[in-house]
């Protein structure tokens, strides 16, 4: 049979000698209590004679004393012959004994008192009754220190975070932090997990320290516990039953449990040499290239080398999402509350996978269905949108995490520092100089040969750039969602020059701005040509004057690649059509202010330094300006710092339906769950009126309510403005509303409802 550790056998040992001797010990007290029964048997009798003493002495001390000299032997009186009457008893009595009673007395009296003595108690009695006296002092204190732990603990860590908001420094923060985490806070924590430890095995302390039965089942059960019977062993599914059976069974899980992993083909091709000789080997027994027909799952990550395994992937990935919502349906989650499970329960796999695969829109569809369904389960026709969902719940959604946004939030940890121009490659991050050089090698060109030029402008991109696959896509993509505002950054001459046309151009306006009503972006402008979307740069627009280093628009038009294109944008410029950007227009302007430099030289086939790029860098991963000090604030590195960033295409904002103080009002009212699941679709308008109903599924109109048939059923009506069910909520603000508001009902409930 499989044995454990001998350091258990050793353990269990002392345990059969300890109940042994526990038994010995019980055996020993049970002849100690026949010995106190037949000595209690022995007092009991001696009690009858001291009751029969006292009820003589008693009769002697009422008797009358008399001098008559009738001897006792003589009578045959006394407590021998009953049959003697009281009187001769008497006088037998106080004749013959009395004097020598007297005597007795006077000599006790005359004696000094004896002694008490101290009769010692048992071991055992005295133990008891210092448990008996402790154990509800012990509980008693017990508990109040328990609770005092627990309110201590909860204020200590008020004060730690209190300390984490208002210094930021790293320095301060360790000399305030380290002597009061360690003497104070680990301390109470320590005290409450010793605790804990304690009680998890109460129920072995009681039973264990006076049942000698407990510990010999406890025993019996370690000592079946420590063999298998039968093992079924992995490779053949039979039965092992014997010893040698059992450990070959054993040696095959093992065996297969610590298989090496698969060879992964990095390039996807399949290598015929490569394979013979792990092979050969014996170490690895699979391999995987373009050929298998499933992805390698590393870590949580597909990795895969052709579409079919990348599609079977994100299939299985999909699925699983589906099935954990069926499974966690059929729980009854307030709305709030599956919003909650989706967030941090359901979608963790797809969290995961987001980092490094890359999902199209339409499979990012196909998500945000699955979880709209769920959030909205059991509705139809009057569903809850899913922009309306992803709001925060000051705005009147449920917080719910968009699945598109946060794939751009899970990039923003690696675009902040491949972005920052000022910020030196973090510690936590020892793997970024490699990924600098593999962005460069996919987004590099011979004109823009670094990746900054492509993260920043799209138009600098190489044309065959795979928009599915590499995780490369994942970065633009995120990087794309962001805003790009220029308008405050200052670029030279040359990096203008250098840059594509597309890129000098406004794609956007302001409100505010008088163009704003006549204006189309360049996408649509300049749908048709071809020319002026991808093959022109700004060399190919403007001309630069060495002496002040300012851009006008070019003149002629000789020897350029392109020059009806030149021409015919410069046309554009001029009529409004396209409008420049603001950093184009400062070079344009002789009165802008500009560095200084040494070498009036301008070299416009060879790429500008980075430095040139700073601005712009900086101005990507800011997500404010102060115009006070002119100084970038800049979004630090996490997904709520990605979320603080202005986006390229916000979603509208919806008319609010309550303020947001009444909003944090209806989250903390203490009312049931189903109540306010059904409150907060009222608040939206969610609710399935007969009106509704009958123009999503295109019945003949006949909206009129079924129960008064006298008006038509809006969601007003429906509720409570029916009047049969306004009689019922009338009797209810009567009954359990205050005098204030239980008067004109139909207008308060709606001030009720709407938490005015």
């Amino acid at each position: 049979m499989l044995k454990t550790d001998p350091r258990v056998d050793n353990i269990l040992a002392a345990l059969e000698k300890f109940s042994t001797s526990l038994n010995q010990q019980l055996e020993f007290n049970q002849h100690t209590d026949q010995r106190i029964a037949a000595v209690i048997n022995r007092l009991d009798q001696l009690e009858d004679r001291f009751s029969q003493l006292a009820t003589l002495i008693q009769g002697v001390t009422s008797m009358p004393t008399s001098s008559s000299n009738t001897s006792l032997s003589q009578d045959n009186s006394g407590p021998q012959h009953p049959a003697s009457t009281p009187k001769q008893t008497a006088e037998s009595f106080t004749g013959n004994h009395q004097p020598k009673s007297n005597n007795t007395w006077a000599s006790i009296a005359s004696k000094p008192p004896a002694p008490l003595t101290f009769i010692p108690q048992s071991p055992e009695l005295i133990w008891d009754n210092i448990k008996y006296l402790t154990r509800p002092l012990a509980q008693r204190i017990g508990r109040k220190q328990a609770e005092w732990r627990r309110r201590q603990l909860k204020q200590l860590q008020r004060k730690r975070n209190r300390i984490l908001r208002t210094y930021k420094s790293t320095a301060v923060l360790n000399d305030r932090l380290s002597g009061f985490e360690a003497s104070i806070i680990s301390a109470l924590q320590q005290e409450i997990a010793e605790n804990h430890a304690l009680r998890s095995s109460l129920r072995w302390r009681e039973k264990g320290a006076t049942s000698a039965g407990f510990l010999k089942r406890l025993s019996t059960q370690r000592l079946t516990q420590r063999t298998f019977p039968t093992l079924v062993d992995p490779s053949s599914d039979t039965v092992s039953a014997s010893q040698e059976e059992k450990e070959q069974a054993v040696l095959s899980f093992y065996s297969q449990l610590y298989t090496p992993d698969t060879a992964l083909s990095l390039s996807g091709f399949s290598h015929e040499h490569w394979i013979e000789h792990l092979a050969s080997k014996g170490s690895i027994s699979s391999w995987h290239d373009n050929t298998s027909q499933t992805p390698v799952i590393y870590l949580g990550y597909g990795i895969y080398s052709n579409p079919q395994q990348r599609a079977t992937y994100i299939e299985n990935l999909i699925s699983k999402i589906r099935t954990s919502c069926q499974l966690h349906s059929s729980r009854n989650l307030t709305i709030r509350g599956r919003a909650t499970v989706l967030n941090s329960l359901i979608l963790s796999k797809l969290w995961h996978a987001l980092r490094l695969v890359t999902f199209t829109s339409s499979e990012l569809g196909t998500i945000q269905s699955i979880i709209s369904s769920f959030v909205n389960r059991h509705v139809k026709l009057a569903r809850i949108s899913f922009d309306t969902l992803t709001l925060s719940r000051s705005q009147g959604g449920l917080k719910l995490l968009d699945p598109t946004r946060q794939t751009s939030a899970l990039q923003w940890g690696w675009l902040q520092p491949l972005l920052h121009p000022d910020q030196p490659s973090p510690l936590l991050l020892p793997s970024l100089p490699f990924l600098r050089s593999t962005l460069s090698f996919s987004l590099g060109s011979p004109r823009f040969p670094s990746y900054h030029w492509s993260l920043l402008f799209p138009q600098c991109r190489p044309s065959d750039l795979p928009t599915t696959g590499p995780p490369v896509f994942n970065l633009l993509r995120a990087v794309d969602s962001i805003q790009r505002n220029f308008n405050y950054c200052f670029v030279d001459s040359p990096t203008i020059l250098r840059l594509p046309f597309l890129s000098l151009l406004q794609n956007s306006l302001p409100n505010s701005n008088p163009f704003t009503t006549r204006f189309s972006p360049p996408s649509t402008v300049l749908r048709d040509n071809i020319t002026i979307r991808s093959h022109l740069y700004g060399s190919d627009i403007f001309d630069i004057d060495p002496n002040n280093l300012t851009l006008s628009l070019k003149q002629s038009f000789r020897d350029l690649p392109h020059p009806t294109s030149s021409a015919r944008a410069i046309n554009m410029i001029r009529t409004r059509t396209l409008l420049l950007d603001t950093f184009t227009l400062q070079a344009m302007s002789p009165n802008a202010p500009r560095p200084l430099t040494n070498n009036p030289q301008i070299d416009v086939y060879n790429p500008p330094p980075l430095i040139s790029l700073h601005f712009l860098l900086k101005s990507l991963v800011s997500c404010h300006l102060d115009l006070h000090s002119f100084q970038f604030l800049i979004a630090p590195p996490s997904t709520k710092g990605f979320k603080s960033l202005p986006l390229a295409n916000p979603l509208p904002l919806p008319r609010p339906i309550l303020p947001p103080s009444k909003w944090k009002t209806f989250w903390s009212l203490r009312i049931p769950l189903n109540a306010r699941n059904t409150w907060f679709r009222v608040l939206h308008d969610k609710i399935v009126t007969r009106e509704l109903l009958q123009s999503r599924l295109q019945q003949p109109r006949d909206p009129v309510c079924t129960i008064c048939k006298s008006s038509m059923e809006t969601t007003e009506y429906f509720l409570f403005a029916c009047p049969t069910k306004r009689l019922f909520w009338s009797a209810v603000f009567s009954t359990y509303m205050p005098s204030s508001i239980s008067h004109n009902t139909y207008s308060n409930f709606c001030r009720f409802l709407l938490l005015q």
